[in-house]
């Protein structure tokens, strides 16, 4: 696709400013939108950004897929996320036919359980927000935004649209599907990779691994069955901190991996609306509006520490996204309309080797330590430490070190109860709050008030842990036959880029295959 220009035009145009503009930029019938964005920056000049292109010879040139033997030993997929997902298409197009091994439940199922969870408190440790078809996903946004660069976006992004995400998700700067609507694309691709030949088996909890001599020789269920497998692309998610501990103790190579910890930082949506596209806030062309904020310092030489906003729902709610029946964990959703009465945020700060000192738990110290996180704050509105209940804060009384009294309306779906998050999180993420909001609160005029809530703790940014693979074979340097894929795994971050490292994967694993 040739870039033959850029269009700027005011929010609020209509299709025959767009069109005009188009024909003094030459473009010809068959134009294609690369790239949509907001630039928001000048209240009184609010414009979308147009990168027009027009096709190239080659463009419409679809990908070659070359059927492939399948192997003697069938091929299992742990977890059924966007990597696993994926990786299972793309076998699936090449004529290899997997199975899904999930531990969670189906899309209905989930839907259940998860309503159960939100009005009683009875969570799943087994299948709830992180755990069943479609893996974290599927419950918290469908956000499509990535800075992977995998030549697999394209197919990736294509893939969505056919299974019933709207065609701008191919172009927009921040691609939202919204959580319904990842829920729809998600069954429709379910039901397709069945239609291919791929086995989905939910309720499969993979307990361990069966390794003879360096090589992967079964998958063994909590069930106690054992099933004979040569091939393993393991896509677990971030959560499977029973399978990680397993791994452990079997020697698959891992290692601590950096992530990031703090609260669900919410307003009105109103008032972040006022703030980001100033009078212009509530048109109905615009939606909800929303923000993207770091700040970064160095606080000793050799150090860097950050704090950012992580996952923002405009127009969305507060998740108790618990895996635990004793630990609370906060995350956050909105649907495509971003039509909700308040907007959330992670802000959260880097958690590096160095914050850790839980030496005794080796590559596994960063899973121990999130959970004592979240069972602190667990027990901090809940004496017998239960999940269902979550911490909340004023900002302004976090910042000042007060404990609180009363909350601002939040849009949570579980109970959020006062307490001093300012004592729950650690002194050191704690400080590095207050040093960041000083700075983010002048540059973002009207996030630190009287109406802004913390609701913590926000500790499943991304995996505490990586399992090492191969740069080459991608497959474990400990065990032939063992793929550690996606974010879980600490190979991806977000649903764009876990798809595309569970198609590169698969990819891996057919070469291995002779042509049929």
């Amino acid at each position: 696709m040739k870039r033959i220009g850029e269009l700027r035009l005011p929010f609020d145009h209509d299709q025959r400013t767009f069109r005009a503009a188009l024909e003094r930029l030459g473009a010809g019938a068959n134009h294609q939108i690369l790239r949509k964005s907001l630039d928001a920056r000048h209240k009184r000049r609010i414009q979308w950004v147009y990168a027009i292109g027009m096709p190239e010879p080659g463009d419409d040139e679809v990908p070659v897929f070359h059927p492939r033997r399948s192997p003697d030993s069938p091929v299992y997929i742990v977890g059924s996320g966007p990597a696993g997902l994926f990786a299972a298409h793309w076998l699936a197009l090449h004529g290899v036919c997997s199975t899904i091994l999930e531990q969670g439940e189906p899309l209905r199922g989930r839907l259940r359980r998860m309503a159960r969870f939100m009005r009683a408190g009875e969570l799943d440790e087994r299948s709830n927000l992180c755990f069943g078809a479609g893996g974290a996903g599927t419950y918290s946004d469908g956000k499509l935004t990535t800075r992977t660069r995998s030549l697999h976006i394209p197919f990736i992004m294509q893939t969505l649209v056919r299974f019933g995400a709207a065609e701008e998700v191919r172009y927009l700067h921040a691609p939202h599907v919204g959580s319904r609507g990842i829920r729809s694309v998600i069954g429709a691709m379910i039901d397709r990779l069945q239609q291919q030949g791929v086995q989905l088996r939910f309720g499969a909890r993979v307990a361990s691994l069966g390794i003879h001599a360096g090589q992967l020789d079964c998958v063994v269920l909590d069930s106690g069955e054992r099933l004979p497998a040569a091939h393993l692309l393991l896509c677990p998610g971030h959560s499977a901190r029973s399978l990680f501990g397993e791994l452990h103790h079997l020697g698959v190579p891992m290692e601590f991996k950096p992530f990031a910890v703090g609260a669900r930082l919410e307003h009105p949506a109103a008032l972040i609306d006022r703030i980001q596209l100033g009078g212009h806030a509530g048109h109905p062309a615009l939606g909800a509006a929303r923000y993207q904020l770091a700040h970064t310092w160095n606080p000793a030489p050799g150090t860097r520490r950050a704090l950012y906003s992580f996952c923002m729902c405009p127009g969305g709610y507060v998740l108790n996204t618990a895996t635990e029946t004793d630990g609370a964990v906060t995350n956050g959703m909105s649907n495509a309309g971003s039509r909700g009465g308040h907007s959330n945020a992670a802000m959260v700060v880097n958690v590096e080797a160095s914050d850790i000192e839980l030496v005794d738990h080796g590559p596994l110290r960063g899973v121990a330590w999130q959970r004592a996180l979240e069972q602190r704050a667990a027990r901090a509105v809940n004496p017998a430490g239960r999940c269902h209940v979550l911490p909340g804060q004023r900002l302004q009384d976090f910042l000042d070190g007060v404990a609180p009294s009363s909350l601002p309306p939040t849009s949570a779906l579980v109970p959020v109860r006062p307490a001093p998050l300012h004592e729950i999180l650690p002194p050191f993420v704690v400080q590095a709050m207050r040093t960041g909001f000083e700075v983010l609160g002048r540059r973002m005029r009207g996030l630190v008030g009287p109406e802004a809530l913390l609701v913590g703790v926000e500790t499943r940014t991304s995996s505490p842990l990586r399992l090492v693979r191969d740069p080459v074979t991608r497959q474990s340097p400990a065990v032939v036959g063992l793929y550690p894929v996606g974010e879980g795994a600490g190979h991806a971050g977000g649903i764009v880029s876990a798809a595309a490292d569970g198609i590169e994967s698969a990819q891996r694993l057919l070469s291995t295959l002779p042509l049929a």
